[in-house]
């Protein structure tokens, strides 16, 4: 676990329908509570039925899709599971980072349009750990197509840098 730094991991996501992986960080004390409350940090998210769109996003206690008002992003990246991608996440005090191939995707910035600067706004002060997983269906992971499966979700190599 760490705290801000620059997080790379490459891999290659699965393309059958209802596989939904995910490159995420949680918090390693739960300084501030349970999630949502210490906060989530999504490096990316994917689900298949959802054809090349990735999902960047971060969770805290105010902001989260529980309450459907969070801090989220969505990108089109055409044949996204076509190849490895590097997807990186720069973190700091302020800010987070999200690139593909070293392109900005977006960014998160504390208190941006008004967003609460406290804790329940913005709990990424605490260190965190990685998390990377293969789920298949559920919520957001959609209907299974069985004939697609086994799947992988490659992981080619993680760096962390601070």
């Amino acid at each position: 676990d760490w705290i801000y730094g620059r997080i790379d991991v490459r891999a290659k996501l699965p393309k059958g329908l209802g596989t939904w992986p995910a490159i995420w960080m949680m918090s390693q004390d739960n300084v501030h509570g349970h999630w949502p409350k210490s906060g989530e940090i999504d490096i990316m998210e994917y689900a298949a039925n959802k054809l090349d769109e990735v999902f960047f996003c971060i969770h805290t206690e105010k902001y989260n899709h529980r309450r459907k008002d969070q801090y989220y992003f969505t990108k089109i990246i055409p044949n996204i599971a076509d190849d490895f991608h590097k997807f990186s996440l720069d973190w700091s005090e302020n800010q987070i980072s999200y690139y593909v191939d070293d392109e900005l995707i977006t960014r998160y910035v504390k208190g941006e349009d008004n967003k609460d600067t406290s804790w329940e706004g913005w709990p990424f002060d605490e260190e965190y750990y990685i998390i990377l997983n293969l789920a298949i269906g559920g919520m957001f992971g959609g209907e299974v197509d069985t004939e697609c499966l086994p799947q992988e979700f490659i992981i080619k190599d993680i760096k962390v840098y601070q």
